[in-house]
């Protein structure tokens, strides 16, 4: 049985040179993920930073609109229901009836 050329063995010195091309590889792929991360993560920082601002905004509107809606019910309070309007209606045209 004749070999292939292409069949040569590996050797340990060339399994050593596979493993360590492998191995920068991944380093190079690895740093440059860090350093994109990094850059991400500082741009993340940036628009939470943002975000707490317009929050504060929304939340000092709902304070007034809360404050708002409280001012106008406390207002609406002491005005009588329908039911209540009609029946005291009744009472009065019944003593001052209408012509």
């Amino acid at each position: 049985m004749a070999r292939n050329p292409k069949d040569k063995l590996v050797t340990k010195g060339m399994l050593d040179e596979a493993i360590k091309a492998i191995l920068e590889g991944m380093d190079r792929l690895f740093g440059g993920l860090k350093a994109e991360m990094g850059g991400l993560k500082a741009e993340m920082g940036g628009l939470k930073a943002e975000m707490n601002v317009e929050f504060e905004k929304i939340r000092a509107d709902v304070t007034f609109i809360r404050r708002d809606i409280n001012d106008i019910k406390s207002d609406l309070s002491d005005t009588p229901s329908r039911r209540e309007f009609n029946e005291l209606k009744s009472k009065v045209e019944k003593h001052y009836p209408v012509s």
